[in-house]
């Protein structure tokens, strides 16, 4: 076993040594994991109050919303009404290679990050969060970094996947419950954060959206040569050129947005979301290109939406 994969193992360890001794003192009556929380030692946190609202990248934020003690990263600015926030861990080792451990040492909830539990919030929901403090560049880089891979499938650079734990790789590792009681915390704010978007789902699907190719062009995907489909399309309102390649022999839809004049790479619908007719998101748009693999059949039908506002744009075909 290689060094590297001998710390993953180490942490992994580590956080499920830490998982099961909280989930026996959770069942004695009265315990309180809270009591005597400990900063770390390099790093001296405050909470500010009132609210703080005056947001900005790097902040680290306790938020209010929540049952319990949660604290969230503001990575990067999100549209003109919301961030991506990364949340931090109750553990102080990585669950899973999804998850890693940064340079800044902030103590107790503050050691691990859960780049698999990132996620947009309005600006409404962390104005009503304590400011505590600030994570250095370097962790904020690597974050988000850490959240491209998992978006795109980029390579994670070594010195950032040996801060990691293992993957699961069973049906039955204590670390599934452990994500699903993670994703529970947020069951309430989400639903406050996702009305909107649950709104657009009802409209969404009420309106049938166009074919990108014929039906001719479709029964050809059942013959023998298996031919690439190729789109050239605009987004509703928008000048963007976007082409749409679905290669039923690699199984694999490619989306690639340009300029209007096809000389430049397009960079109006990064990390928006490239749905089907049913809502389901595909893939998510970076650097005016994004991958969908393993796509045994594709109907053609397809739109743009935006995951802050939920907003949903269709694409035309310009040869139709």
């Amino acid at each position: 076993m290689s060094d590297m994969n001998m710390k993953r193992e180490k942490n992994t360890n580590h956080f499920l040594c830490s998982y099961k001794i909280q989930k026996r003192m959770s069942e004695v009556c009265g315990f309180d994991e809270t009591q005597n929380m400990q900063t770390g030692k390099s790093v001296k946190l405050h909470p500010q109050n009132p609210f703080d609202t005056n947001l900005k990248e790097g902040q680290i934020r306790l938020l209010s919303q929540l049952d319990r003690i949660t604290y969230v990263v503001l990575l990067r600015r999100w549209e003109e009404n919301a961030f991506v926030v990364m949340t931090f861990s109750h553990y102080d080792f990585p669950a899973t290679d999804e998850e890693f451990k940064p340079q800044f040492d902030g103590g107790m909830y503050l050691n691990t990050l859960q780049a698999w539990n990132t996620r947009t919030l309005q600006d409404e929901t962390l104005k009503k969060s304590w400011l505590i403090g600030n994570l250095p560049a370097s962790d904020c880089s690597d974050a988000w970094d850490f959240w491209e891979h998992l978006m795109t499938g980029r390579d994670l650079k070594s010195e950032l996947l040996e801060k990691t734990g293992l993957p699961i790789t069973l049906s039955d590792d204590p670390r599934i419950q452990y994500m699903k009681e993670e994703l529970a915390a947020f069951d309430q704010l989400d639903d406050a954060e996702l009305t909107e978007e649950s709104d657009t789902a009802i409209w969404f699907n009420r309106i049938e959206l166009p074919p990108l190719w014929q039906e001719e062009e479709i029964a050809l995907a059942a013959g023998d040569e298996k031919q690439d489909f190729i789109a050239e399309c605009t987004p509703y309102g928008y000048d963007e050129f976007v082409s749409i390649v679905f290669s039923p022999r690699e199984k694999t839809l490619r989306v690639n947005i340009y300029t209007a004049d096809q000389r430049d790479v397009s960079h109006t619908f990064d990390s928006w979301e490239f749905i089907s007719e049913d809502c389901t998101v595909l893939a998510s748009v970076h650097d005016g290109f994004c991958i969908v693999r393993d796509v045994e059949s594709f109907d053609g039908k397809c739109a743009l939406r935006n995951p802050v506002n939920h907003s949903v744009i269709i694409l035309e075909n310009i040869r139709s």
